[in-house]
């Protein structure tokens, strides 16, 4: 069984769609953050237990992933999902010296930066 650990509460959906499959074992860090009442940014030191075994890894922004994590994960991690734009949370030569695949999600954003740059213009026009 391929274990996935993912580093915070994405919509169920997501999750589903992991566990949907019989031969992955779905770990979800949910812990909440009792400020906010959304989804809290897991320790590092939590993170590095909780990988532990990984082959693979869906993580946010807020994750560091560097050889630190990727030691405390095994070898038999395989890729590592960032739901994030970009990877400067992820160390890219790192990962590529073990083989571990790393994806991202581009273009999720390219809307709304552009409805906001938009409404900052006007806001600019209208001197608000």
């Amino acid at each position: 069984m391929l274990k996935i650990f993912v580093t915070r509460r994405i919509p169920d959906i997501g999750i589903a769609l992991l566990r949907k499959h019989k031969n992955f074992r779905v770990d979800v860090y949910r812990e909440k953050d009792p400020a906010y009442d959304t989804a809290a940014p897991i320790p590092r030191g939590v993170l590095l237990k909780k990988v532990k075994d990984a082959h693979a890894i869906l993580c946010m922004l807020t994750e560091k992933i560097d050889a630190e994590l990727m030691d405390a994960a095994g070898s038999q991690l395989k890729i590592v999902a960032n739901n994030a734009v970009g990877f400067d949370n992820i160390d890219i030569a790192e990962a590529k010296k073990r083989g571990i695949v790393v994806t991202n999600t581009p273009g999720v954003l390219i809307v709304y930066v552009a409805e906001h740059t938009i409404a900052l213009i006007l806001a600019l026009g209208k001197r608000i």
